[in-house]
């Protein structure tokens, strides 16, 4: 958590004997998004939690998604952690997509959103992988609306 993948450390294309490989790792300087791997079964609910991290500018507004939703799997609901009062909620179970706009400006850490999904018996067994995206905006002290970049994060779902 923190870390983007960077590449290898070596060049393995034309292995002749053994090597040793070992992955590099970026730190993520600004915010964020994380959440955990997820296992389900068929015909079963999917939550998928996530954490927005390392954003040290306070927020106004806030719009998620998450995309490469395989089929079968499809959106039950999405809703934003009571951790935080918002002015408004919503979201879209046709594009994936949730917004909302805090009542007053300020720094959000932890968790921040749930997407609930029902996995249909048809879904394939297998492991898929999700994006799951953010927008951040804040206000400055013109009132201008300034967007703050945030880190995406995958998210593997095994369906057993």
């Amino acid at each position: 958590e923190g870390y983007v993948f960077a590449g290898w450390d070596a060049d393995f294309k034309s292995v002749t004997e053994n090597m040793t490989v070992t992955a590099q790792y970026t730190q993520i300087t600004g915010a964020y998004l994380s959440t955990s791997n997820q296992t389900v079964e068929k015909n079963a609910t999917l939550s998928i939690p996530v954490k927005l991290l390392n954003c040290s500018t306070p927020i106004k507004t806030m719009g998620i998604s998450i995309s490469n939703v395989p089929a079968g799997i499809t959106i039950k609901k999405g809703s934003w952690s009571s951790d935080y009062e918002y002015d408004l909620q919503n979201f879209n179970k046709t594009r994936l997509q949730g917004a909302s706009t805090l009542v007053e400006q300020g720094v959000v850490d932890g968790d921040i959103f749930t997407f609930q999904f029902t996995v249909a018996d048809a879904v394939a067994s297998g492991t898929y992988t999700m994006k799951i995206k953010m927008i951040l905006k804040y206000f400055d002290d013109n009132g201008d609306e300034i967007q703050i970049p945030c880190q995406p994060v995958d998210v593997q779902v095994t369906v057993n």
